[in-house]
């Protein structure tokens, strides 16, 4: 979660007369996941958190948004510290001999033990503080219907922190365990390695075993950055799901090229489709999204909706090279069955970032609608097999097809900027007070209103940030008076990625930006 250094109050109560077009996640239609499983508040403490939980069913977003259930109060009571909540606690200070408990708290690798009180459908509350470690590895078995839930604990900031170098810092070794909410980092000064392969000492983030042990996983509303790669979910990764995280500043060169990557997936159409679902990716050494591997029948059945992934590349001294912002394919390996829907990418001038689907091996089986993409090159396609392509923006070259081939498109010249404002709001399906907005401000404009009304009601505590400077201040906090909310599109303040950059780190021009909009209780400073 990103921490909030001092509060602008800014009331909102603007008028609509203004508002963009504005668009709420949009229907994904008839996506392969009879195989999924979904539950209905499964959970006690996540109930109890003013959370709500996915839809009931096969999981698809065809319906609308799950209702809000009861939430933290608004106003200033929202901020009053949390009391106890069911469960089981870990905290930063606690030890191997502890009970759980909120007085004598486990240390994180025990917690992740799976200790003999722990019981499916239970959570375990991550108090606030700085977890230093790595090789962490979580053997906790919930069940199907009764996940068992790691979540930081609301009003604090619970934060794992490498100290060990190279190597994974959470192992999934468990089933049906959703871990929810905490912050994962690195605080390595490294970021070229010394010989080609080589390492920096800053370790990954989350990967699974090999052993098909890992069934159910969740990583939802994580934050995940400075680190040499996010998340890896091989074909073991059955049934994993990988929603709402903000993945950033990861990644590193070497001699020759960069290294490291946001998310790192592949899948078989055996196991339960893989969702990849409202991510914000940005600001790296390499490519956001992949989906690779040389192995037949290895690299199908992945959903990748609602993604949102800029500044790919941008801190590496290679960044003029191809790295993708979304990749699917294998080589000579034909990649199948992809709901590839509503993503948007962003690609400055000069850096060579792009979507490819299919590489030298093919896709079929694929459905590419309502995307938005922007770049010098914003689509490399080789199509193997049937392909839906409807709906979508290009901004930029294509490679592998023509307008003339999937004519249901818009498309643009890169030279030729489109008009307008192109603003979407994207709202959180874990947690309702949680939106992510992404906007394509083409008329460059230093301030663009946006309708916030599908997350905000007037009187609503809510704070604005902007995910490239998610340390500094609100760009807009206060109580929701209604009406549009004013971003700011100029301001060129960042958080700065840490360790020895090759090349400077900068905000987008305006034309581009992203955002993070909280409410209620999730608007409150953090410590």
């Amino acid at each position: 979660m990103p921490r909030v250094v001092r509060s602008l109050v800014l009331v909102a109560a603007l008028t609509c007369g203004a508002c963009v077009d504005l668009k709420q996640p949009d229907v994904l239609g008839n996506a392969p996941d009879a195989a999924a499983h979904d539950v209905r508040a499964p959970v006690d403490a996540i109930r109890d958190a003013g959370s709500s939980a996915p839809p009931d069913g096969d999981g698809r977003r065809d319906g609308p948004m799950p209702p809000d259930g009861p939430m933290p109060p608004d106003g200033p009571s929202a901020c009053s510290p949390s009391s106890r909540l069911p469960g089981w606690y870990v905290s930063a200070t606690g030890t191997a001999q502890g009970d759980g408990s909120w007085d004598r708290p486990w240390d994180l690798r025990t917690g992740l033990g799976h200790p003999a009180a722990v019981r499916p459908g239970d959570t375990i509350w991550l108090r606030g503080g700085v977890y230093r470690g790595t090789a962490l590895v979580s053997r906790l078995n919930g069940t199907v219907d009764q996940p068992i839930v790691v979540r930081q604990f609301p009003g604090e900031r619970a934060t794992i922190e490498d100290d060990a170098g190279a190597g994974w810092m959470l192992t999934v070794a468990g089933r049906w365990t959703w871990f929810w909410g905490f912050e994962m980092t690195s605080a390595a000064a490294g970021r070229t390695a010394s010989t080609v392969g080589g390492s920096v000492g800053r370790a990954n983030g989350i990967v699974t075993t090999r052993t098909g042990t890992s069934t159910g996983t969740r990583l939802i509303n994580l934050d995940i950055h400075d680190l040499s790669s996010g998340i890896s979910a091989p074909v073991d990764a059955d049934g994993w799901e990988i929603y709402g995280n903000l993945i950033h500043d990861y990644g590193f060169d070497d001699p020759e090229s960069v290294r490291g990557g946001g998310i790192s997936t592949d899948n078989t159409t055996a196991n339960p489709i893989r969702r990849i679902e409202d991510n914000v990716i940005f600001r790296s050494f390499s490519f956001g999204i992949e989906a690779y591997t040389t192995t037949a029948g290895a690299i199908d059945n992945h959903l990748v909706a609602g993604n949102i992934i800029f500044d790919v590349g941008v801190l590496s001294r290679w960044s003029a090279g191809s790295v993708t912002n979304i990749h699917i394919g294998g080589g000579a390996t034909l990649a199948r069955k992809h709901d590839v829907v509503d993503n948007y990418t962003y690609t400055r001038p000069g850096l060579g970032a792009r979507t490819r689907l299919g590489w030298s091996g093919g896709i079929a089986d694929l459905s590419f609608q309502r995307n938005y993409f922007s770049g010098p090159t914003a689509l490399e396609l080789t199509v193997m097999g049937p392909a839906t392509l409807t709906d979508n923006v290009l901004h930029g070259k294509l490679i592998g097809f023509t307008p003339t081939d999937y004519p249901s498109n818009t498309y643009h010249a890169y030279a030729m900027r489109p008009t307008g404002v192109k603003a979407s709001v994207r709202r959180n399906r874990y947690d309702p007070g949680r939106a992510h907005i992404v906007v394509f401000n083409w008329d460059r404009r230093d301030v663009v209103q946006v309708d916030v009304t599908g997350v905000l009601t007037p009187g609503d505590r809510f704070a604005l940030r902007d995910v490239q400077n998610l340390n500094g201040p609100p760009l807009a906090s206060g109580t929701y008076g209604g009406g549009s909310l004013a971003l700011p599109m100029a301001s060129p303040a960042i958080t700065q990625p840490g360790g020895q950059l090759p090349v400077p780190a900068s905000h987008t021009d305006k034309e581009f930006g992203v955002f993070l909009l909280l409410r209620g209780a999730n608007a409150c400073p953090m410590p």
